[in-house]
């Protein structure tokens, strides 16, 4: 799980990772919407946590788990949420108490392809499921390369929702 010394590595991945910081032929290798500010960084990490994954001594990738508080206001999780709301799938309260979210989630280019990813998602369920059922988290529609990656993984599409002018999966893990 990731300490402070993570930090740095985890904004530096995910800054390199941004859709605004790619061009549309880097960004069909996959990207990343929602962006971790730097604050939250230590409050996910402190409360469930962040996995992060180093290949040798090489910073890899990270995987967040977090409650869905240190996100309110974040324009695509608030939309999520709304979204399982409207669905009828969750109330507040389950989505409260019951669900975390999982993600963002990224692989550097080079470890991509190596299995990194699933050992990631089953510490992240490992440290989740004994205090969640299910959780939930989102891919862009058009992010064909990461839709693809984690429908291996056992995340359902369950409807699709819009945040700005951009549409996504929600998407929902079973912990159980």
């Amino acid at each position: 799980m990731a300490h402070s010394g993570d930090y740095p590595n985890i904004l530096s991945l995910q800054n390199a990772n941004q859709i605004a910081n790619l061009t549309e032929t880097e960004r069909k290798n996959g990207f990343l919407s929602a962006e971790i500010p730097e604050k939250t960084v230590d409050a996910i990490a402190s409360d469930i946590g962040i996995v992060v994954a180093y290949e040798q001594s090489e910073f890899a990738g990270f995987f967040c788990i977090s409650r869905l508080d240190p996100w309110r206001g974040n324009a695509i999780i608030d939309a999520l949420v709304a979204s399982f709301e409207k669905s009828g799938e969750y109330t507040l309260e389950e989505l409260s108490d019951t669900v975390c979210l999982f993600g963002p989630m990224c692989l550097s280019r080079v470890a991509r392809g190596n299995g990194i990813l699933e050992k990631m998602i089953g510490f992240a369920i490992a440290s989740a499921k004994t205090r969640f059922k299910n959780a939930i988290s989102f891919i862009a529609v058009d992010n064909e390369r990461s839709a693809n990656a984690v429908a291996k993984l056992g995340y359902r599409p369950v409807h699709r929702f819009v945040s700005g002018e951009r549409e996504y999966h929600a998407l929902v893990a079973d912990l159980g």
